[in-house]
């Protein structure tokens, strides 16, 4: 008994720590401030890696590119190069096997014109074996579409079962396919944007291209993933002439919602495609062998 409560007490254990793994967010920090591109990635409370290269990642990648300098031996590479280049010209400039005399070319020239026959019967030839080759080219084309559509119905009665299933499985990952995008979170959206021009009609268009782009793609966020807003601030200058593009947000996600959503596909998959096809299956084997009895 008492080697059983430990067992048990270790197995809590485990799964507690995997739960406080899955739950703890995964968030990255980016920004675009005074022209400025900085960015942060942490676990937690825990910073992994950012622009600052500070982190726990960072002595794991220097370690990385020092095991790269230390295989890497210049010598060596510097012998094998000029090597190289001593063979090159042995591998390109091979010496000439035969060298041929003026006079067998003169022959083999005059035997070539010989044999020759006239342009006239070379071009109507050449007519008449276009003409043939456009019709079978034609025909054979024609062979080949029928022959190809032939097969891909073929191949979709034979998978018709698999396709439905994969359907089946497309129908029933919507829900979870919205867990998961509401998952995302976006929060400290921080938008600041002023935006100049040439001249006024310009910075006016410019303004107003900008600016519903913008708001589109905060809406469409808003709609489909979590997203909280500091500032949003796009506005035009007709005085100044450098525009500001300055941008900040924050992402989170915790790795629970992943189990969450695949948990939530295979029920509504179980309950609402596969046990009701099964169930109509039964019910088709009984009908037939009760058919099958009364003949």
């Amino acid at each position: 008994m008492i080697v059983l409560k430990i067992l048990l007490w270790v197995i809590l254990a485990i799964i507690g720590i995997i739960l406080l793994f899955l739950i703890i967010p995964v968030s990255a920090e980016t920004a675009y401030i005074d022209k400025k591109f900085t960015y942060k990635i942490k676990y937690g409370f825990v910073n992994i890696y950012g622009s600052d290269k500070k982190g726990i990642a960072v002595k794991f990648i220097d370690k990385h590119i020092n095991k790269n300098d230390d295989d890497f031996d210049e010598d060596t590479d510097i012998d094998e190069i000029s090597n190289i280049e001593d063979n090159i010209e042995e591998l390109l400039m091979p010496e000439p096997d035969e060298i041929y005399n003026n006079d067998e070319i003169d022959d083999i020239t005059e035997n070539d014109a010989d044999e020759t026959v006239s342009d006239d019967e070379i071009s109507d030839n050449t007519a008449k074996d276009s003409e043939r080759e456009n019709e079978k080219s034609t025909f054979d084309e024609d062979d080949e579409k029928k022959g190809k559509l032939e097969k891909i119905f073929d191949r979709l009665d034979e998978n018709e079962d698999k396709i439905e299933m994969v359907l089946d499985m497309l129908r029933s990952a919507d829900r979870p396919l919205i867990h998961i995008c509401k998952g995302f979170r976006f929060s400290n959206i921080y938008i600041d944007f002023m935006i100049t021009g040439e001249d006024a009609y310009k910075c006016a268009l410019k303004y107003g291209e900008i600016s519903g782009a913008v708001y589109n793609i905060i809406g469409w966020i808003s709609t489909v993933c979590t997203a909280k807003f500091k500032t949003v601030d796009i506005f035009p200058d007709y005085k100044s002439d450098k525009s500001r593009w300055d941008i900040s947000v924050k992402l989170g996600f915790r790795l629970i919602t992943l189990i969450v959503a695949g948990i939530y596909f295979l029920i509504t998959y179980m309950f609402r495609f596969f046990i009701p096809q099964k169930l109509q299956e039964k019910k088709l084997k009984k009908s037939r062998k009760s058919k099958k009895s009364k003949k």
